[in-house]
């Protein structure tokens, strides 16, 4: 838009400083002819005055002469005193007019309009050029008009151009219509539709590179899309880069997901000896003294909660390599919702909770499966554990206009005003450690909401919290709809 305004402006800045400077100098040319006119016109008076009558002989030589001289041509009428019908005589003129012509031509001049003024009173207000066609056919360019007053009556002085010369100066037409200026102009367009042809060429090459972004993310892409799809030679490299760093990102989500699993194996292992150790421990004849029983509790829930902690850590590195391998398409949502429900029944069912699917079948979006069931997951595990006895989870799914909606409700406490905005941070919970309330917060380390909005965002799509009225809260994911 920037471009095609600056295309707009600039030629209609230039066209109105150049017409004013094409003004003025039309303005100097046309006092110039004037003051030519005016002079030949003071040249006829000594013969039209002889006397009080004009010899016309006189008349007609000095009207060749000074024709000659000025490279124009000048008539001379006459507006008798005793005539009273306000006609106008064609005297004589040069180059000279044929007799059968005469009459045309003193009607042509006429229906100018350049002698209203002097058919009045003898004192012409013509202060443009103005073009006509002669007796002979032909164009020529009136530059001025001069009277003088005799015995005789009103004597009309016309000086004018034929074509060639001044006729054909900037002069005799507008501006915009002179051969230099639409030249100009047709270059001037015909750059502006190159410039603009190239502007548009690179945005849709440049449009092609999000498109095989997508295409990418969506697992249609193949290897090196970037470079095959390129049409611009000098975006090669660029191209290239892409390629090598979508590579890259594959080559270090499996290396994340290969060292998650390396990870977790290795801290497995020396938990699982310290458990079974601390099992025998527990089990052995010999009775704890009081002394040692608290220890024992204290390394057991350590344990259990170490052993979550590295559960957690590696579902967390799962995750992160997901985030670099989106491949996203339609997905529909009552497949996964189904088997999410199934999955957690159960775990509801311990706290005589219930959870239920509600709203529109058929409501599908453009996600990542792998992500878009994690988050979900974690989303409805929140809501279970935070349910009371009786409670019911209700998870609804529509579709308004391009966007899909997922709200998953609890009637559980909610969350404090204050701690809103920061649940969905790495690490931060607001669940009992000690399991008083009733939530197991020893085993939750704060990453399940940090993972939810992190992977909901990288699908194009927002997730909030809302408390609801009274109690419990409300989860709402948004997703760009499968249209």
């Amino acid at each position: 838009m920037i471009l095609l305004v600056i295309f707009l402006i600039v030629p209609l800045a230039l066209y109105t400083r150049f017409q004013a400077a094409d003004a003025e100098k039309n303005q100097l040319l046309f006092e110039a002819v004037q003051k030519q006119g005016t002079l030949i016109a003071a040249a006829l008076s000594p013969s039209v005055q002889d006397s009080g009558q004009a010899d016309i002989l006189a008349v007609s030589a000095k009207l060749k002469e000074l024709g000659e001289r000025a490279n124009a041509n000048v008539k001379l009428l006459l507006k008798p005193t005793d005539d009273n019908t306000g006609g106008f005589f064609f005297v004589a003129a040069w180059p000279p007019v044929e007799a059968a012509l005469l009459d045309r031509e003193r009607k042509a001049l006429v229906e100018t309009g350049v002698l209203a003024d002097v058919k009045r009173s003898c004192a012409p207000d013509h202060r443009e050029t103005a073009r006509y066609t002669n007796a002979q056919g032909q164009q020529e360019l009136i530059t001025s008009l001069d009277a003088i007053r005799t015995n005789d009556g009103c004597w009309i002085v016309i000086t004018s151009y034929s074509e060639g010369g001044l006729f054909d100066s900037s002069l005799a037409r507008r501006y915009w219509s002179s051969p230099e200026v639409q030249i100009a102009a047709t270059v001037y367009l015909l750059l502006a539709a190159v410039t603009i042809w190239l502007f548009a060429d690179v945005w849709m090459n440049l449009k092609l590179f999000e498109r095989s972004a997508a295409d990418h993310m969506r697992g249609r892409g193949g290897a090196r899309i970037f470079q095959r799809r390129n049409r611009f030679r000098e975006l090669d490299h660029i191209a290239a880069t892409f390629d090598n760093m979508v590579a890259v990102l594959e080559r270090s989500a499996e290396t994340i997901r290969r060292s998650a699993e390396e990870n977790a194996h290795a801290f497995k292992a020396p938990i699982a000896v310290m458990r079974q150790s601390l099992d025998a421990l527990q089990r052995s004849d010999n009775a704890l003294a009081d002394t040692q029983q608290r220890p024992v509790e204290i390394l057991d829930a350590s344990l259990d909660k170490l052993d979550s902690l590295v559960s957690a850590a590696r579902a967390l590195d799962i995750a992160t390599a997901d985030s670099l391998e989106i491949t996203s398409g339609p997905v529909s949502l009552e497949p996964i919702l189904k088997g999410l429900v199934q999955e957690y029944q159960g775990p509801a069912s311990n706290v005589q909770a219930r959870i239920e699917i509600n709203g529109r079948d058929g409501v599908s979006v453009v996600a990542d499966t792998d992500l878009l069931e994690t988050a979900l997951e974690n989303v409805i595990e929140n809501a279970v554990s935070f349910s009371p006895a009786g409670g019911t989870v209700s998870i609804t799914a529509e579709t308004i206009g391009h966007r899909a909606k997922i709200v998953v409700s609890d009637d559980g406490p909610g969350i404090p005003d204050g701690k809103i905005g920061l649940v969905f941070e790495r690490y931060v919970s607001i669940r009992d450690q000690d399991g008083a309330s009733g939530r197991d917060g020893a085993s939750h380390f704060g990453i399940g909401l940090f993972v939810v909005r992190r992977n909901i965002e990288l699908m194009g799509g927002t997730v909030e919290l809302r408390n609801r009225p009274g109690k419990g809260l409300d989860v709402i994911i948004d997703l760009p709809a499968a249209n």
